[in-house]
């Protein structure tokens, strides 16, 4: 089954004078994958970000940012959080240009004693014409490891270019559209939408434009829902000693 769910479904959170969607409500997430975020940050400033016990997943589409006190991060690259407690701030660093930041956070695997961080960048030219693997449980094609059970994959397609993901028995995906567009079965999709697929054999889309897509393959879970998610600041969580 192919559900989609539309841009205008997710839920904007936090203040006003900033961009900050969720996609998914607590608890309704595709298999291990809980929350997907995206961050639009004005010049100077940055959303309260949270991460509980699992791995968090930051791709930064536009601009430069920094996350806590882990480094740098410039346009197209990703970072990989291992079992973080502590709240993950995410801070533009330009007092001019806006920045883009996607963040996906999946279910622990297993427990870490203390949280590790890696990055890389993902070139243009590697996710041209195809799927990039960028993470993954054994860190094949140079993808940063995830604990998770979990592959994510980032695609740039020229328009008309046609790509199938086979996925195996037992697997699902969520599809999401970061910028242009494109046909999936009798649906189009375009800038902020997404797919999910349960009990289908592969994903398969035909670009329109310049698309650029985020492809995460899990174990088959539960369908997104609607509803509201809990906003945690810092006062909401707990740290362990």
């Amino acid at each position: 089954m192919i559900s989609i769910l539309s841009a205008a479904q997710h839920f904007h959170e936090g203040p006003a004078d900033r961009g900050s969607w969720a996609t998914f409500a607590a608890g309704a997430g595709l298999g291990v994958l809980v929350q997907f975020d995206e961050h639009l940050l004005p010049p100077g400033l940055g959303p309260q970000a949270w991460h509980a016990a699992g791995e968090l997943l930051t791709y930064v589409r536009d601009g430069n940012v920094t996350c806590n006190s882990a480094g740098l991060l410039h346009a197209t690259e990703v970072q990989l959080v291992v079992d973080g407690l502590l709240p993950w701030r995410v801070h533009n660093n330009s007092t001019t240009e806006s920045a883009r930041v996607f963040q996906l956070t999946f279910a622990p695997a297993e427990r870490l004693a203390s949280a590790a961080y890696k990055q890389r960048r993902f070139t243009v030219a590697e996710r041209r014409e195809h799927w990039k693997l960028i993470a993954s449980p054994d860190a094949h094609d140079g993808s940063l490891m995830l604990l998770a059970h979990a592959r994510v994959y980032s695609a740039l397609l020229p328009d008309g270019f046609h790509v199938v993901h086979e996925l195996e028995a037992g697997r699902g995906a969520w599809l999401h559209v970061v910028d242009g567009a494109c046909t999936v079965g009798e649906s189009r999709l375009r800038a902020g939408d997404a797919a999910s697929f349960v009990g289908e054999r592969s994903v398969s889309l035909t670009a329109h434009g310049g698309t650029e897509l985020l492809l995460i393959e899990v174990l088959a879970g539960s369908h997104p829902t609607n509803g509201r998610r809990h906003h945690f600041d810092t006062a909401d969580i707990t740290l362990n000693a």
